[in-house]
């Protein structure tokens, strides 16, 4: 059998009769005659006429020159077809491959690129951090950990930096809502609480409060600590869930006072029986006004309330030289500190450990946000 193969189209059973009295080149003809102008080498169109073998062979001849096309051959069986072969299939190399599901495939990785980071944070896993969390917590720019880890879980251990939170409970003691919580330090370096760590609280998917993570005794390397953390009632009756931030001080909210004493702007905050004037010029802090008043009626904490106010202003005049002044009567009793901050070292403001009192010319921004992560309600 020659090399050239012959085109399935043009094959014919020895035993079968044609019927067909159109010549090969006729046929040829009207085939050139309907394809397009277009196309320099047209493909040979199937047909179920059948051509006798004799005939077959001519145009086969006159296409020598021509590209030979590809073909899959069926083994040979003489008992079937007469000890002639039969072409099953051909395959066509000038057939052009559709471009649309390249195209699909291209527009689906873009689709799952670009969706991604929106379908992670919808993945909550309670209880335990699955993911890797931010190791170097520097990186962070008022960025929440994708991690949800929920209150009512006694498993939870919830990660930022080197800093472990577990064990947390919330209570109402002393007149007061509170967080509490060990803090594990599982680096091997001592952190001193310079980074603005936050516990983010939740209600669903609804920030009601942050609780900044602070304390003036520095936590060694691979130890761990008791903090209790005083939040607002609303946290404290409304969150189910929270989240670990870094949020820097940069990143704090813009805040404008409300009120105006002569020179001063003030901005004023309130909990429960303490009220805290800060004077600013320029957004600056200048002085502060502090006065603590609680009433003895109704009050089983009187006594031990009194007597730590007490011993406070004495430190506040003795240690760090202000003006705070201790009044006892018969239904209540009064602490008022009086501090103008140009006239006392941003030292001595670190001495006194008392979280409400700021350094001089501190920025509202700092004292506004951060006085409210402390329970505080600040306008």
């Amino acid at each position: 059998m020659e090399n050239n193969e012959i085109p399935n189209e043009n094959i014919q059973n020895d035993n079968m009769i044609s019927t067909d009295t159109t010549t090969p080149v006729e046929a040829q003809a009207d085939q050139v005659s309907d394809e397009t102008p277009a196309v320099e080498q047209p493909v040979e169109q199937e047909t179920t006429e059948e051509v006798p073998q004799e005939q077959a062979e001519e145009p086969k001849k006159e296409s020598k020159d021509k590209k030979e096309e590809p073909v899959l051959k069926q083994p040979k069986n003489k008992s079937a077809f007469n000890g002639e072969e039969e072409i099953i299939l051909s395959l066509n190399d000038e057939k052009e491959n559709s471009p649309l599901g390249p195209l699909l495939l291209i527009i689906t990785l873009i689709g799952v690129v670009f969706l991604l980071p929106f379908i992670s944070k919808k993945i909550e896993i309670r209880g335990i951090n699955a993911e890797a969390p931010i190791e170097n917590p520097q990186q962070s720019t008022n960025q929440e950990e994708d991690e949800f880890y929920y209150f009512d879980r006694s498993s939870t251990r919830a990660k930022i930096g080197n800093l472990e939170i577990t064990n947390l409970v919330k209570s109402f003691e002393e007149d007061e809502y509170r967080l509490s919580f060990t803090l594990n330090n599982v680096g091997e370096k001592s952190y001193d609480y310079s980074k603005k760590y936050y516990i983010v609280m939740y209600k669903d998917d609804k920030v009601v409060y942050r609780a900044l993570i602070h304390s003036y005794d520095g936590l060694g390397a691979l130890s761990a600590t008791t903090l209790s953390l005083r939040i607002s009632k609303a946290a404290f009756n409304n969150t189910n869930k929270f989240k670990l931030a870094e949020i820097p001080t940069v990143s704090y909210p813009s805040v404008r006072t409300s009120s105006v004493e002569g020179e001063y702007d003030v901005l004023s905050c309130t909990y429960n029986y303490n009220t805290i004037k800060y004077y600013l010029i320029n957004n600056e802090l200048y002085k502060i006004y502090d006065e603590y008043n609680e009433s003895k009626a109704h009050n089983e904490y009187y006594e031990k309330h009194k007597n730590q106010y007490q011993k406070d202003s004495n430190k506040y005049k003795n240690d760090a030289k202000l003006s705070s002044v201790f009044v006892e009567t018969e239904e209540d009793f009064r602490m008022i500190n009086d501090i103008d901050l140009s006239k006392v070292s941003d030292a001595s403001m670190v001495q006194l450990r008392t979280y409400r009192f700021f350094r001089y010319k501190e920025n509202i921004k700092t004292i506004s946000f951060e006085m409210e992560a402390q329970g505080y309600t600040c306008g």
